[in-house]
């Protein structure tokens, strides 16, 4: 059932990533009786029943989703560069590094573990978590398209795994853990006025200089926390851990929350209040060789889209009338009598000003800038 409803929110990875999982293990632990434990024929059914209609339904109304869905989404996705997500071989390696950081002196405990539990008789629990976190990890460094959030799914595998490590850790170890992790915080302080001299635009190092009292803060919030947890690391160490999880999970809590500067700016919503006070309800907006996820949920309207569909390329196959093909064709409606709205980079709005294309900004941030067509908001 969570395969199938994987299927249905993220395509065909909620089959494929469970099934390599388990093929790499069998193969790695000669363990051919977990099949035998799986309900593969009652499974199946329940799978089918929870998502074959709706894929069904959607074919009948939509003929050409089969393809795009099944060879452009995922085959397509996965070999070429289609959607120009490009990243080297080892582009997951720094995101694991960063983000299983808190625990990553567990390492070597870790591996020591898997490996004991490989000659073990019968289901070997460590060895199918390794073979989770890795196989996924391999699966997506392969992949042609990358993005940061592939590489989820292994963090409850390596969880699980810290927890097992963590559990037979012994004290020395432990205490040289919390104080290479404290040594690091110290670092990571003396550093955060570094902040304010990043970004290039002026209003992108405003979001750095925006950040930098809140990395401050983390920053301390984890030294002292870091600090008491090497303290009790001596005399208990299980509360040592205590506090050294809790230290970290408040520090990462705030950080970001101190994060939401950058996040802000990239959704657009504080550029909603300025569009809707301009929006009537036949007012088109253009998004001119941009396309922005998040606009149209924040504003609940679709956008025009002009010259560069980026992913929805194969919407306006199917829905020509609904995009613009060329920038001169854009500057033709803009020109024409009803009010309009339209969003674009900072780039596309210096090259539209020296076109002399009559624009009047009505908001803007780091990434884009939004104009109308005339000086007047609609009735």
């Amino acid at each position: 059932a969570a395969m199938a409803v994987a299927v249905l929110t993220k395509g065909l990875i909620g089959i494929v990533l469970p099934g390599l999982v388990l093929i790499v293990y069998t193969a790695v632990a000669r363990d051919f009786a977990i099949w035998r434990r799986l309900h593969l024929v009652g499974g199946a059914l329940v799978a089918f029943a929870i998502a074959v209609p709706w894929f069904v339904l959607v074919s009948q109304r939509n003929p050409e989703f089969a393809s795009f869905f099944f060879i452009h989404e995922h085959w397509q996705r996965y070999v070429s560069t289609v959607h120009h997500r490009v990243g080297a071989w080892w582009y997951f390696i720094p995101q694991l590094v960063v983000g299983f950081l808190p625990w990553l002196g567990l390492s070597r405990r870790m591996v020591v573990e898997v490996r004991a539990d490989l000659h073990r008789p019968g289901f070997r629990p460590l060895v199918l978590l390794a073979s989770w976190a890795l196989t996924i990890f391999v699966f997506f460094s392969f992949s042609s398209s990358k993005l940061p959030g592939y590489i989820v799914p292994i963090y409850p595998a390596l969880a699980i795994l810290a927890a097992v490590a963590l559990d037979r850790v012994d004290a020395r170890h432990w205490r040289f853990h919390v104080a290479v992790a404290l040594a690091l915080s110290v670092v990571a302080f003396a550093a955060a006025p570094f902040f304010s001299r990043l970004g290039g635009a002026s209003a992108t190092n405003t979001l750095y200089r925006a950040f930098e009292p809140w990395f401050e803060a983390t920053c301390l919030i984890a030294i002292f926390g870091l600090l008491g947890a090497w303290l009790l690391s001596g005399r208990d160490p299980r509360r040592s851990i205590v506090a050294y999880a809790l230290t970290l999970f408040a520090a990462s809590t705030l950080a970001l929350r101190g994060h939401e500067v950058f996040g802000r700016s990239s959704s657009g919503v504080d550029l909603v209040a300025a569009m809707e006070a301009q929006l009537a309800d036949t007012t088109p907006i253009y998004s001119v060789r941009l396309l922005d996820h998040t606009l149209p949920f924040y504003l609940r309207r679709t956008m025009v889209m002009v010259e560069a569909p980026g992913e929805l390329e194969f919407g306006v196959q199917q829905e020509p009338q609904k995009w613009l093909p060329t920038l001169d064709a854009f500057v033709a409606a803009w020109s024409a009598p009803p009010h309009a709205l339209a969003v674009m980079s900072h780039p596309t709005f210096a090259v539209l000003q020296a076109r002399g294309v009559p624009m009047t900004v009505v908001a803007e941030d780091a990434r884009r800038v939004v104009v109308a067509n005339s000086r007047s908001s609609p009735p």
